[in-house]
């Protein structure tokens, strides 16, 4: 019987009927060590997996929210997409979170190894971490940030069977 090799994406995720199967270790690491930068009226900020923003806790309190996400549309899966698909892409994810009616704030993902493009993206005030995971998938996401009033902001892997409560220690992180 013949086999075909993997199919793979160009930063070698395996994927199966167009969706990616697992992250590699080494994808997940470069995820958490980005920087996640917010552009709001009160400032810029940066957040970072495994610590708490007092400025997020600032605009979940004056918005009278206890959850937030941070995601993006670009380069769904890990593939790299055109700059023009992915302004596209993200037009239509505020246009979604729109929709929602949740407040956002613009964004930026910087990867602090400097070895992929940043990404624009928006900070969602207002989201349960299972709204964000589902807008994740909806938009090709492998992962998202998250966190809550008081906690700790955490990468969350969207095809995750379970996921972590936003803030806590993340399994087998001590960051």
């Amino acid at each position: 019987m013949l086999r075909s090799a993997p199919v793979v994406t160009s930063l070698g995720l395996p994927v199966s009927f167009g969706r990616v199967m697992a992250i590699p270790p080494e994808l997940l690491t470069a995820y958490k060590a980005t920087a996640f930068r917010v552009s709001g009226a009160g400032g810029a900020f940066t957040l970072r997996h495994g610590h708490h923003s007092a400025e997020a806790d600032r605009l979940l309190t004056q918005h009278g929210a206890a959850e937030w996400a941070y995601v993006t549309a670009s380069n769904p899966g890990s593939v790299p997409m055109t700059d023009d698909e992915n302004e596209r892409r993200n037009r239509e994810l505020r246009d979604h979170v729109d929709s929602l009616g949740l407040t956002w704030l613009p964004g930026e993902g910087v990867p602090v190894a400097g070895d992929w493009p940043a990404e624009e993206s928006v900070l969602v005030l207002g989201m349960p971490l299972t709204e964000a995971l589902e807008l994740g998938r909806r938009f090709g996401q492998v992962a998202v940030l998250a966190g809550r009033l008081g906690g700790r902001a955490a990468v969350e892997r969207c095809e995750a069977a379970t996921a972590s409560a936003p803030g806590a220690a993340p399994a087998g992180d001590s960051t």
